[in-house]
């Protein structure tokens, strides 16, 4: 198994200069930016049933229109940080409780022992939880590219016909 890159070093993230301790991010997903049902005042009333009167910050997603995400946040959370820009990650390993829609964040909370509630099943995600190597999927996966681009293609051929065993490079070890 090669790990995915970006997902195979949660731990790295503990160590950080993000500025505080995070009672609560809650990381949000741009479902209605990406065309998909969102009921985003839903969430955010869920949010502060969840956190009560606890400080708060927001990380707002890339794809999602600032201006209006804001004025839905103040609407609720008046007191709330709100970043735009910065690693989620870090402000995620800072954190106390961490509250997700169906962002590939939650990965980092679960591995960091995080409480975490999310709109995704959490037991199944901890069956799906990414190989941690410390950051070497990238290398991983290279390495096997550069070997499949230096087999001979009859040999691939009868690899994927089931006509000889796999070579040593891409069985598990």
């Amino acid at each position: 198994m090669t790990g995915i890159p970006n997902f195979d070093h949660f731990e790295a993230v503990l160590e950080n200069d993000f500025p505080a301790e995070v009672t609560v991010p809650p990381a949000r997903t741009p479902l209605r930016e990406t065309f998909r049902y969102d009921n985003r005042i839903g969430f955010l009333k869920q949010v502060r049933r969840v956190v009560g009167d606890k400080s708060m910050i927001f990380k707002l997603h890339p794809l999602e229109k600032q201006a209006r995400t804001i004025r839905e946040i103040r609407k609720y959370f008046p007191d709330a940080e709100i970043y735009i820009d910065g690693n989620i990650d870090k402000m995620i390993a800072n954190a106390a409780v961490v509250i997700t829609q169906q962002s590939t964040c939650t990965f980092t909370a679960v591995a960091l022992g995080k409480e975490t509630y999310s709109y995704l099943n959490l037991a199944e995600l901890k069956q799906f939880m990414p190989i941690q190597n410390n950051g070497a999927s990238a290398e991983r996966i290279a390495r096997i590219c550069k070997n499949v681009l230096h087999t001979p293609l009859p040999v691939l051929k009868a690899i994927r016909q089931g006509f000889r065993s796999r070579p040593r490079w891409e069985q598990d070890r």
